[in-house]
């Protein structure tokens, strides 16, 4: 089971990833038979983001987990219109908000 901690720092990794372009690109270049794109939608929504239970719950501070939840709630209602790969998925509008969104976030949060 993971601590406070580790979910914390799991948060910010992948949030930091979200809002970086040059990360985005790394991550493709190192994993070339990974489709960043949907890895990127799975890291946030199947792997990490989990706030209905007490661990991550407590993870965050009340201000810190709305931030998430505000974020997460963006992101869910545009996932589905995001295109598949990397490079298109660097030109959609929606997805310049979401990695802007996810970089104030970083900037927020007292990690």
């Amino acid at each position: 089971m993971l601590s406070k901690t580790q979910i914390r720092k799991s948060v910010h990794n992948v949030l930091s990833l979200l809002s970086s372009k040059q990360q985005q690109i790394d991550f493709q270049q190192n994993s070339p038979s990974v489709n960043v794109a949907l890895e990127i939608l799975c890291l946030w929504f199947d792997e990490l983001y989990n706030p209905g239970t007490p661990l991550f719950q407590k993870s965050f501070t009340k201000l810190e987990f709305d931030l998430l939840q505000e974020f997460n709630q963006y992101y869910n209602l545009r996932k589905g219109k995001l295109p598949e790969s990397l490079n298109d998925l660097h030109d959609d509008a929606d997805w310049k908000i979401i990695m802007h969104e996810a970089k104030s976030i970083l900037d927020t949060i007292i990690w």
